[in-house]
C-alpha cells in the first residue's frame, strides 16, 4: 500500500484487521529501507515472531482482501 501522508493508510489497515485474533504488525518502508540486506533481516525477524515471511504474508493479505470485497 502506498499513498502520501494523510490518505488514511493506517486507518484502512486497522479497519481491515479490527477484531481479528491474529497478531499484527505495521512497518513503514522509507528510502533507507532500499537495501536488500535490511529487507532480508526484516523478513527473518517477522518470520521468527509470526511464523510468516513477508512474501507469504503479502499473499495472504491480498487473498483475504479480495475475498472481503467480492
Amino acid at each position: 500500500m502506498s499513498a502520501p501522508a494523510g490518505y488514511g493508510k493506517t486507518t484502512q489497515v486497522r479497519a481491515l484487521l479490527d477484531g481479528r485474533e491474529e497478531s499484527t504488525a505495521w512497518y513503514s518502508f522509507d528510502d533507507g529501507d532500499n537495501d536488500p540486506g535490511r529487507f532480508v533481516d526484516l523478513d527473518e525477524e517477522i518470520d521468527g515472531r509470526f511464523g510468516y515471511s513477508l512474501h507469504c504474508l503479502a499473499a495472504e493479505l491480498r487473498w483475504r482482501a479480495i475475498r472481503e470485497f467480492e
